[in-house]
């Protein structure tokens, strides 16, 4: 099945919200459509239901899920309904995003996670609450283990089929293990216990939800950059000089998804090359660093500033690949 179909087809059924893409609700009627545009999609184009679960339990779980649905639901709630049934074909690349606007309007748990041998890691603490070092665990939220959880949000992760490895690596980043949380068991505030890194006693304390803007704060300050993974607001991309002197710039590119490659993202890239060609820059960082992957095309778009290849050639990647098996990038 071609990745980019089965992109489209995961996005065709949250076209229904974007009349609600302001609000935290969504009616049982639009919950109604959107499901139905969700099962026939995954019906006609999507093959895993061939591969890891049958078409009667599959249709079984839509009717449970569809039956479960109730008027005026949290839309993070459905979110996770619908992720549910696609998380059973376990194929490892499916998923979908929320409608613009709802990551903007909801708190949640400040902290970058990493789910590492079954522990859960604090990357980055992005609370106001700063004495929480980096690399502390989490051992239990609310009375209950991580483990508990980890159970129960393993089906909501997408799999390859094989093992949960790819699960457990959704688990281990800000989006699945909090959002998840959230979605399942929303409260304003979460009662934690920790191991602080370093340490080997473990203390107790209450933690506020935060709004996204209050973590993006946080988080800069730390890294100095921003949470260019989930910020709807955060650059796509960013160019500087680094030494002028030796004609060498800096781009870091932290998207290569389909839905960011728009007139004013490919705008924003002319630009950039522009001025690139227009400063003399002869040597060019490009840093992908923690870049949420993405799509061929927009690969093939990006590429093309770097290689002599036209931005719609079908052998750009294959020419791209060509040249870094040879060392040449």
């Amino acid at each position: 099945m071609n990745i980019l179909k089965i992109t489209f087809l995961i996005g065709a059924f949250l076209y229904g919200l974007k009349e609600v893409k302001s609000q935290s609700t969504i009616s049982l009627s639009q919950q109604h459509e959107d499901f139905k545009i969700f099962r026939t999609g995954i019906d006609e184009m999507q093959v895993g239901t061939d591969w890891f679960i049958t078409p009667v339990r599959f249709n079984e779980l839509c009717d449970s899920v569809y039956n479960s649905l109730t008027d005026n639901d949290n839309i993070f709630t459905f979110s996770n309904k619908l992720r549910f049934c696609l998380a059973s074909l376990k194929s490892a690349h499916n998923g979908f995003n929320l409608p613009d606007g709802v990551w903007t309007k909801t708190n949640t748990l400040p902290f970058i996670l990493r789910y590492i041998d079954e522990q859960l890691i604090i990357k980055v603490n992005c609370s106001p609450n700063q004495n929480i070092p980096s690399g502390s665990e989490i051992i239990s939220i609310n009375g209950k283990s991580v483990k508990e959880y980890s159970n129960e949000f393993l089906k909501y992760c997408f799999l390859n089929g094989k093992n949960i490895s790819f699960g457990y690596q959704q688990l281990g980043t800000f989006w699945d293990f909090v959002n998840l949380l959230k979605g399942l068991h929303p409260a304003s505030n979460y009662d934690l216990e920790i191991i602080p890194f370093g340490k080997k006693e473990k203390i107790k304390l209450n933690m506020a939800t935060e709004p996204y803007d209050t973590i993006a704060k946080y988080y800069k300050i730390q890294l100095g950059r921003a949470i260019n993974d989930w910020n709807p607001n955060a650059s796509k991309l960013e160019y500087k000089i680094v030494d002028l002197n030796k004609r060498t710039g800096y781009l870091k590119i932290a998207t290569f998804s389909g839905g960011d490659l728009g007139n004013k993202y490919k705008k924003q890239l002319n630009e950039i090359f522009t001025k690139i060609k227009k400063e003399n820059i002869e040597n060019l960082i490009v840093d992908i660093r923690g870049n949420g992957g993405g799509d061929d095309d927009v690969e093939q778009y990006i590429t093309s500033y770097f290689r002599a290849v036209p931005k719609d050639s079908s052998n750009a990647n294959l020419y791209l690949k060509r040249a870094l098996l040879h060392g040449s990038l």
